[in-house]
């Protein structure tokens, strides 16, 4: 099987329709996310109510680090949630354990019918 063989039903997009009329697919918020943490800048133009807010961020060792280091200055300050949150991230998280013990007694049900 050649190569013409492959393509022997193939036409032309027919003229002003796209071969992809849903056009790029939408990057997640995850994609967009990972991209923007693990950058050394992010530059955002907010707009809240007509007021717009520039916000720059640049860091030297990258914005994730940034974060890690942030979180490990609060959890050194005694913050209980950025202890929390470094135990659970390093460790892991700890499941629960239900310890309680149930004792099977019979139950006795009596349904009466008012007339």
């Amino acid at each position: 099987m050649g190569r013409k063989d492959i393509y022997k039903d193939a036409k032309p997009f027919e003229k002003g329709k796209s071969g992809n009329p849903n056009g790029r697919p939408k990057k997640t918020i995850t994609t967009i996310l990972n991209e923007l943490l693990n950058s050394n800048k992010i530059e955002i133009e907010l707009s809240i109510n007509g007021e717009i807010k520039d916000i720059d961020i640049t860091t030297k060792q990258g914005i994730n680090t940034a974060i890690a280091a942030k979180l490990i200055e609060k959890a050194l300050q005694g913050d209980l949630g950025a202890i929390k949150e470094i135990n659970d991230r390093t460790e892991g998280k700890v499941k629960e354990q239900d310890t309680t013990e149930v004792k099977e007694q019979p139950i006795n049900i009596t349904i009466k019918v008012k007339e």
